[in-house]
Order: structure tokens, then sequence, then C-alpha cells
């Protein structure tokens, strides 16, 4: 079994990230985008400005699944203190990491599958669950493309 803290057995974050208005927490949102993606992705490539992007744009077309992010608009980009707080909490358990020397890269441990499954896909909806799944291939198309510049 791969390296994990042991909080993360089960589900350490389940107390950083627990939602007041709805059972499903932002914590799970983003290892579900993490998890439901292609199996060949491991890395994505870019800054944390790309993924709070594309988290943006995928809260207007699943509401629902994505209601717990709240996005600031004083910033250059949309910014979400929840997303934030999700990657951090997902670095912190070892399902994602950030590769040296200048950490524009997070990489995805097979763990996150693991406990994506045993853990937290037990709990969604279903209805909740096909919209993860479905934005999950719509986040790695764009958090997970290759570096061109700004985007």
């Amino acid at each position: 079994m791969e390296n994990t803290c042991s909080r993360c057995d089960p589900w350490c974050l389940g107390v950083w990230g627990m939602s007041i208005t709805s059972a499903i927490r932002p914590d799970d949102v983003l290892l579900a985008l993490l998890a439901l993606g292609p199996d060949a992705e491991t890395r994505l490539t870019g800054v944390s400005e790309r993924i709070h992007k594309t988290v943006f744009h995928l809260k207007t077309d699943y509401p629902e699944a994505f209601a717990e992010f709240i996005f600031s608009s004083s910033t250059s980009y949309p910014y979400s203190e929840q997303l934030a707080s999700s990657l951090h909490s997902l670095q912190w358990c070892r399902l994602i990491g950030m590769e040296n020397p200048d950490f524009r890269v997070y990489f995805v441990r097979d763990s996150v599958r693991r406990v994506f499954q045993e853990v937290v896909q037990p709990r969604l909806p279903e209805s909740i669950l096909s919209d993860l799944a479905a934005a999950s291939r719509r986040f790695w198309q764009k958090a997970g493309e290759p570096e061109t510049g700004d985007q």
C-alpha cells in the first residue's frame, strides 16, 4: 500500500472539510475529480490558478455538486478559499504532491482512487456521482493539459 498519513485511514479530510450546508464536502469533490479522471492521468501541470478557473467553470454547469465552493471576484482570477484548503488537505494527507523545482506540477498518488472508492463514493448520491464523473473528464481536459503559456 502506498504511504499516506495515518489520518487517511479512514479519510483524514473528514474533520477539516466538514460542510455545514451539504453532505458533500469540498475535499470530497476535489478527490472525486482526481479519482474519476482517466487512468493514465497522474499529473496536473500549471499553477493552482488553472485549477481554480476550471472548478469555477464547472460550478456553473454542476451547481449542486460544487455548491460548497465560493469564489471571490476580488482577485485576478476566480479564487476559492475552499478549493485552496482542499488542495492543501489532499497534500497534507499525501494523496497529491508537488514536484520540484518550481512546484508547477501536482502529482496524484495511486491511493486517491482507493480512498475515493472505499470512503467517499459510498456516501454520495448517484446523481452527484454522475455529475462528478462528467465534471472530472472536463477537469482533466482543462487542468491536466500541458502548459502552453498563461490560460
